[in-house]
């Protein structure tokens, strides 16, 4: 089974990886083969921060029309895969819903229980799943903080959602799962009541089925299941900001891209530096962590040591701007 599969620009060679294990060989072929099937690979592979889903996104090579028409195919663990699933998806399903938004897609990435997508146009959709129950795909309202901005990254770590907006903010959504949780606790309490009423006694039978109805009309009254999602967004504290000059030009932030990984992420600026937060008890933020008990690399003796907010990594002054970045689950 594949982690993540990438290809070359050239179209020539293709790079695939399975828990750290790559494999690269080359394909010459590889573009009059695709040209003969009329489609390209767009994107192969999900960024995500568990690790736990395939994608893989195709489009037309020659469109006859201004619209967009994306294949979007996605497997691996079922409490991510868009619109829910009974059970894990070991081979690649067609998610027909993103065929239906003639704008295409701009990002898609995923969290261990829940994902997002980006559009053209920077609209942000997200899905997940709270225990039995699903939500999504559903479009996402922003509230607070990059309200009315379009995004141009979307990334998960192990409980929150990060985004990166067109004037250079990075948001964070640390409500995220609670807004998930609210929308499927109607569905979650009546089934809930289904299940005692099963099991009740004959004398009990009376009050369980009082509370089944009190549910059903909950449930009832509840927003619909394609209502969109308002999350409130706040902007990552402690990033520099945009200056007068670069806020005439529409930039509020600083931040070019980002890097989300389980528990730490790292933010790149315009200008060249980095900022890292979260978890760093392996340094993984550019800083010497606390001394540990017990000798070093014992996983079990490593106690959370968390940075906040985000430190400016040093590096060498014969070393050029930074352009970019990428995290792992510890580095």
């Amino acid at each position: 089974t594949l982690q993540y599969a990438q290809c070359s620009p050239s179209e020539r060679w293709c790079c695939l990886a399975r828990f750290g294990a790559a494999m690269v060989w080359r394909m010459v072929p590889w573009k009059r083969l695709a040209e003969r099937h009329g489609a390209r690979i767009l994107v192969a592979g999900a960024a995500g921060a568990a690790g736990a889903v395939g994608l893989a996104v195709f489009e037309p090579v020659k469109a006859k029309t201004p619209e967009t028409k994306q294949q979007v195919f996605v497997w691996g663990r079922h409490s991510a895969i868009p619109g829910g699933s009974h059970s894990d998806v070991l081979w690649p399903q067609r998610i027909e819903w993103f065929e239906q938004n003639p704008k295409g897609w701009k990002k898609i990435a995923f969290g261990p229980d829940f994902g997002g997508a980006i559009d053209a146009q920077g609209q942000l959709y997200v899905w997940g799943s709270v225990g039995a129950h699903s939500v999504g795909p559903v479009r996402a309202e922003i509230q607070g903080a990059g309200r009315g901005q379009g995004l141009e990254d979307l990334q998960f770590s192990a409980k929150k959602m990060f985004a990166l907006t067109r004037r250079g903010d990075a948001l964070s959504f640390d409500d995220f799962l609670n807004v998930l949780q609210e929308r499927v606790a109607p569905k979650a309490a009546l089934r809930k009541a289904q299940e005692n009423l099963q099991k009740a006694s004959e004398e009990e039978k009376a009050q369980f089925e009082a509370a089944l109805k009190e549910a059903e009309l909950a449930a009832g009254c509840d927003v619909s299941d394609q209502a969109p999602l308002k999350l409130k967004a706040k902007v990552v504290s402690g990033l520099p900001r945009a200056g007068w000059f670069a806020w005439l030009q529409g930039y509020r932030g600083c931040v070019q891209s980002m890097s989300i990984g389980m528990e730490h992420g790292c933010f790149v600026t315009h200008q060249g530096q980095l900022y890292c937060v979260g978890g760093n008890e392996y340094g993984q933020c550019g800083m010497a962590p606390p001394k540990q008990r017990g000798p070093m690399g014992a996983l079990e003796e490593r106690r959370r040591v968390e940075v906040d907010p985000p430190v400016r990594v040093e590096f060498p002054r014969t070393a050029a701007p930074i352009k970019k970045v990428e995290v792992g689950g510890r580095h």
